[in-house]
C-alpha cells in the first residue's frame, strides 16, 4: 500500500493477494487472506460515496464484473 495521504489500492497488492490464495487449497486460508486483504482497503477507503470507493472496484473485480484493464487507472 502507499503512504497516509495517497490512499488508493495498487492493482499489485490484488493480484499479490489473488497468487497467494491460487497457492493454497484450504477454504478458511483463502477466506482469510482475502478477508485481510478486503479489511485493509476498507480501512484507507477514504471514498465520500460508494461511486468512488476502491473497496466497491476491488469486490467488482474479485467477483469478476469488471476487467482488471478498467478498474487498473482507479486502484493505482
Amino acid at each position: 500500500m502507499r503512504t497516509a495521504v495517497d490512499v488508493s489500492v495498487p492493482y499489485a497488492a490484488l493480484v499479490s493477494t489473488f497468487e497467494k490464495i491460487e497457492a493454497t487449497t484450504k477454504r478458511l486460508e483463502i477466506l482469510n487472506l482475502l478477508t485481510q486483504f478486503l479489511l485493509v482497503v476498507a480501512k484507507r477507503d477514504t471514498a465520500t460515496s460508494i461511486k468512488d470507493s476502491n473497496l466497491l472496484k476491488v469486490v467488482y473485480l474479485c467477483i469478476n464484473r469488471v476487467s482488471a484493464l478498467s478498474c487498473m487507472t482507479y486502484l493505482r
